[in-house]
C-alpha cells in the first residue's frame, strides 16, 4: 500500500459537498484510510477563474499504480460535472495528485510530486495540517518547511532578459514585491515571455528556488503567482 495526497478544488455549486462526494466515489474506487484536511478559501487565480476557491488536501492509502490514480481522479471529476473549457476557469471540482510516497514521475501526462505544490499555499496549508513531516522527495524538505519559508519569505521575481525595461512599472504595481533582473540571486519565481525551455523539475530548496510562468501579460501573470503564494491580501 502507498500513501498519497489529493488536492481538492472547486468554486462552483456546493464544493464542502462535491469534496464529500468525491471522497466517497475515490473509496469505492481504491482509496481507503481517508483523512481530509480541514476546508479554505482561496482567492482565484486569473482573470477567468471566476468567484474565490474553496480548497483543501485528502491523505489516503491505495494499490493503485500513479497512472491509475491518475484516470480515477479525471473519472470521479468527470462523474461530479466537471467540464474541461476553460483553462483555469471556474470548475465544480478539480482533483489533483500532488503526492505518492517518495516517488517521482515526470511524463508529458503525469509529473509527481506536483511541479506546483510547493509553491501553492492552497496546497501546502491542507497538506501541512496532515502530513507536517512529509519530505518533498526532490526538495528533501518537509511540507512544514516549505510551508514556513512560503510565509516569511519576502517574495522576489525574476524578470527574463526581454522583460528588465518593465522592472520600473512593475514596481510601482507590486511595491511589496521585489524584482530582479540578476540571474545569480535567488529569486522565487520567474516570468518570461518566451515558452520555458527547461524540463519540468523542481529546484532546489531557497538558493535555485525559481519558476517559469510564461505570460504576454505581466500583470496579470505576477497576480497569480501573487495569489498562488498566498500574497494577495493587498491586491485589491
Amino acid at each position: 500500500m502507498a500513501e498519497c495526497a489529493i488536492a481538492f478544488g472547486g468554486n462552483m455549486g456546493a464544493p464542502d459537498e462535491t469534496f464529500q462526494s468525491a471522497a466517497r466515489m475515490l473509496a469505492e474506487q481504491g482509496i481507503s484510510s481517508q483523512e481530509m484536511s480541514s476546508l479554505y478559501s482561496t482567492a482565484a487565480m486569473g482573470a477567468d477563474a471566476g468567484e474565490q476557491f474553496t480548497n483543501a488536501v485528502m491523505v489516503g492509502q491505495t494499490e493503485l499504480a500513479a497512472d491509475q490514480l491518475l484516470g480515477l481522479l479525471h473519472w470521479t471529476e468527470s462523474q461530479l460535472g466537471r467540464e474541461r473549457t476553460i483553462h483555469w476557469g471556474p470548475r465544480v471540482i478539480d482533483l489533483d495528485l500532488i503526492y505518492l510516497d517518495q516517488i517521482v514521475i515526470d511524463t508529458p501526462d503525469l509529473v509527481v510530486p506536483h511541479p506546483a505544490m510547493w509553491y501553492r499555499h492552497f496546497v501546502l496549508n491542507p497538506l501541512a495540517e496532515l502530513r507536517p513531516g512529509w519530505v518533498h522527495p526532490i526538495l528533501k524538505e518537509t511540507i512544514q518547511t516549505l510551508k514556513s519559508c512560503l510565509s516569511d519569505l519576502t517574495l522576489q521575481l525574476h524578470l527574463g532578459p526581454e522583460l528588465t525595461p518593465q522592472v520600473s512599472e512593475l514596481s510601482n504595481w507590486f511595491p511589496d514585491v521585489v524584482f530582479t533582473d540578476d540571474s545569480t540571486n535567488w529569486s522565487f519565481a520567474q516570468i518570461c515571455l518566451a515558452e520555458p525551455t527547461e524540463e519540468r523539475k523542481q529546484p532546489r530548496h531557497e538558493s535555485g528556488r525559481v519558476i517559469r510562468v510564461s505570460s504576454q501579460n505581466l500583470e496579470s501573470a505576477v497576480r497569480n503567482v501573487i495569489v498562488a503564494t498566498g500574497r494577495d491580501s493587498n491586491l485589491g
